[in-house]
């Protein structure tokens, strides 16, 4: 048995569809209606509507307010095993609200989940008067080798495909962002062979300034060996360093100054520290006190002091802990909330399982909440949800501590909330090189600080633009442009999910002017 919804619009108006999923026996119904009392549905399995079909395609209605009125019908057909249950809604970037996104599961705990955005066509808002964006860091030449599967010693190989390309973290971040639409300007170093000439004519190609790069007349621009195991979906990373490095005389006040001058944020890869330093130093001290974002892959030289000018802080997966060498993930991060005040946000990304976001704020009155139980919480509400997008899962805001339930040590506690994004999924069949992957992430977030998006806004746009990239060999090539069609599986609306004992018991009219009053609210915030 199953129950499908079917739509009798009130007015003559264009055509619309509508699909439900039910269960882990699911059917997608979709209702075309043209004229008042006209209605032609049809029915398949979710099993034809699997990834890498668009997820919009899926377990969501698209229903003008106003114009039509539901019924739910009950019908013995059986159906087809097929894929779990998805529930949930990928809008648009936009608004205010004007459409419906409704969404059923039955089977283990009954509910209906409802999401409401603008239904419009645009994927992006418009691009923020401010973006121009400066990053430092170290450019390189990347050799990639992709391979059947990675050689054992002394073992004698052919690759299955090859690429030259430019790479490096500050690159990549930056040629990312640009492709979103962002202005990047980049200081790093590099020498006057044919290795660094192609370096710049890339990066150039793509938006990126490259003004501020200082070029020796001798020397060795840095280059890198990568692997790419098709086996294992892995890649090594084999570098070596540039020469000369950058000196002292390289990045004089006067160079510092003309770096940042109109810059609206500061991104350092940790790569070069003595010289992101003196940047981290200049930009602080700036009338405009430019915000400043780090790149934290693992412990480096110069890292802990040049830690504490970060505003917003990416991460590796093992970075937290074996900076602030605390026993858990959770832990870890409010011992960097506590140890960096400046820190608005961490986020550390865990590759396909998704990513953890601590983000710093206030409350009047906020609930004691032990780190560890939430963060599992958060993962395990990630575990179980049928949503087959990227989503963000949001504990709510209260005082992070490490200590043990019933202590009140304030110096092992924040007062913040923490967030769980999960990945776009990337079928194996379509995953190609990981290489880079965290630097499109950080791409992403970037877009995001400058045009004010609410970490529900960037998480999933990050995991988005990182997932396209792994699609593409290399760190550039498959990097998405601001228009991609890809990208508008990002959701960005507001949703609920509504507990019911029974679909028969869902009085949709009513809930659809409760949500439609809740969604006078923005879905998110520009500024």
């Amino acid at each position: 048995m199953f129950q499908m919804l079917t739509l009798e619009p009130t007015t003559k108006r264009k055509a619309f569809h509508a699909s439900v999923t039910f269960g882990v026996r699911s059917v997608m119904a979709v209702a075309f209606a043209s004229a008042p009392g006209r209605i032609w549905t049809s029915s398949s399995t979710a099993a034809a509507c699997r990834p890498p079909a668009p997820p919009a395609s899926l377990c969501h209605q698209i229903l003008a307010p106003g114009n039509w009125r539901a019924r739910w019908l009950k019908s013995s057909t059986m159906l087809p095993a097929a894929t779990p249950c998805r529930r949930g809604g990928w809008g648009s970037f936009g608004g205010p609200p004007s459409a419906l996104m409704v969404s059923s599961s039955m089977g283990g705990t009954s509910a209906v989940s409802v999401e409401i955005n603008d239904g419009s066509d645009k994927k992006f808002p418009p691009l923020p008067a401010r973006r121009t964006v400066v990053g430092c860091g170290t450019l390189t030449l990347d050799f990639l080798a992709k391979v059947a599967s990675y050689p054992e010693a002394d073992a004698k190989i052919r690759t299955t495909d090859s690429l030259v390309q430019g790479g490096g973290n500050v690159g990549n971040a930056l040629t990312a962002a640009a492709r979103l639409g962002l202005k990047p300007r980049v200081y790093s170093k590099l020498a006057k062979d044919s290795s660094g000439i192609g370096i710049l004519e890339e990066l150039e190609a793509d938006g990126v300034d490259v003004s501020h790069v200082v070029v020796a007349d001798e020397g060795v621009s840095p280059f890198t060996y990568v692997i790419v195991d098709e086996e294992t979906k892995t890649r090594t990373c084999i570098h070596t360093p540039g020469y000369p490095p950058l000196e002292p005389s390289d990045y004089s006040s006067s160079a510092i100054a003309s770096l940042l001058s109109g810059a609206d944020l500061l991104y350092l890869d940790g790569r070069i520290p003595d010289a992101a330093l003196r940047v981290a130093e200049e930009a602080s001290a700036s009338k405009q006190g430019l915000p400043i974002i780090i790149d934290a892959e693992r412990k480096r030289e110069g890292l802990d002091e040049l830690l504490h000018y970060a505003d917003y802080l990416v991460t590796s997966a093992k970075f937290p802990v074996a900076w602030t060498e605390a026993p858990t993930l959770g832990e870890a991060l409010v011992a960097l909330a506590l140890k960096l005040p400046r820190l608005q946000f961490v986020i550390v990304t865990q590759g396909a399982a998704g990513c953890v976001m601590l983000e710093r704020s206030s409350s009047e009155k906020p609930e004691m909440m032990d780190v560890n139980q939430t963060l599992q919480s958060l993962w395990r509400e990630a575990k179980e949800s049928p949503i087959s997008g990227p989503t963000v899962f949001s504990s709510k805001v209260g005082v992070l501590q490490n200590s043990k339930a019933g202590t009140v040590d304030t110096e092992d506690r924040c007062v913040g909330r923490l967030l769980v994004g999960t990945a776009d999924f990337v079928p194996s069949t379509e995953l190609v090189d990981t290489t880079g992957a965290g630097d499109a992430f950080i791409g992403a977030v970037m877009y995001c600080l400058c045009a004010g998006l609410i970490p529900e806004n960037m998480l999933p746009l990050g995991s988005a633009v990182a997932a396209t990239k792994c699609r593409a060999l290399g760190a550039r090539t498959g990097l998405p442009l601001r228009g991609d069609a890809r990208l508008s599986i990002v959701n960005t609306g507001r949703s609920w999910d509504l507990p019911v004992t029974s679909l028969n018991d869902l009085d949709l009219s009513s809930l659809v002017l409760e949500l439609l009053q809740a969604a006078e609210r923005p879905l998110f915030r520009l500024e």
